[in-house]
């Protein structure tokens, strides 16, 4: 089994909906056809896939804390620059100000045999 996000399929992504940098380095990670493939050449068969909504957060200063606690080693906030990220960190500060509350995340799990 494998548990991720994948290109085309990130809509559901809290971090990715205040941290657009983010998200363009997330939608440059393989997809779920190439990931699907590459096990295929190792002998996998693809059973299904399997869309997990998970309740990940209670609120958005939650996602803020992650956000500055996994800057340089989270795989989509780490590349991004400093600018970016100061700027992802105002549109969810602004998103908290307002009382917007975080959405479900959508994670894929692809099930192989």
């Amino acid at each position: 089994m494998i548990r991720n996000s994948f290109p085309g399929r990130l809509e559901e992504v809290e971090l990715f909906r205040h941290f657009s940098a983010a998200a363009a380095v997330a939608a440059q990670w393989p997809t779920l056809e190439q990931v699907v493939a590459t096990f295929a050449e190792a002998g996998f068969t693809q059973n299904r896939v399997v869309r997990v909504q998970e309740e990940r957060w209670r609120d958005l200063q939650r996602v803020r804390d992650f956000a500055v606690a996994m800057r340089n080693t989270d795989s989509a906030l780490a590349p991004i620059s400093d600018a970016e990220f100061a700027e992802g960190l105002r549109n969810l500060e602004g998103a908290i100000a307002r009382g917007e509350r975080p959405g479900p995340t959508g994670t894929d799990l692809v099930v192989l045999t």
